[in-house]
């Protein structure tokens, strides 16, 4: 068996094709954030007010709706190096 060499500029350029998973990686844990805390403020509104289960679904909804526009804001934004071809 032969030896392969590796130059180290070859190991520190980025991939591009896994920059397209990063980014989605980073929109999928914003979406269950965003969903996760609009949950618990309802489930707490709705135990400290006793009106299950109604802060629960609305706080639900808008945090559903916030992690949409997150994600939806992050996948718009250029990635880094289609600033440097334009």
């Amino acid at each position: 068996m032969g030896t392969v060499i590796v130059s180290p500029a070859l190991l520190m350029k980025p991939v591009e094709k896994y920059q397209g998973m990063g980014r989605a990686t980073i929109a999928g844990c914003d979406m269950v954030a965003a969903v996760g805390v609009g949950a618990l403020i309802g489930w707490w509104l709705d135990k400290v007010t006793g009106w299950w289960p109604w802060c629960f679904l609305v706080f639900f909804i808008l945090g559903t709706a916030a992690g949409m526009r997150m994600v939806y804001v992050k996948m718009m934004a250029p990635m880094p190096n289609e600033k440097e071809k334009k």
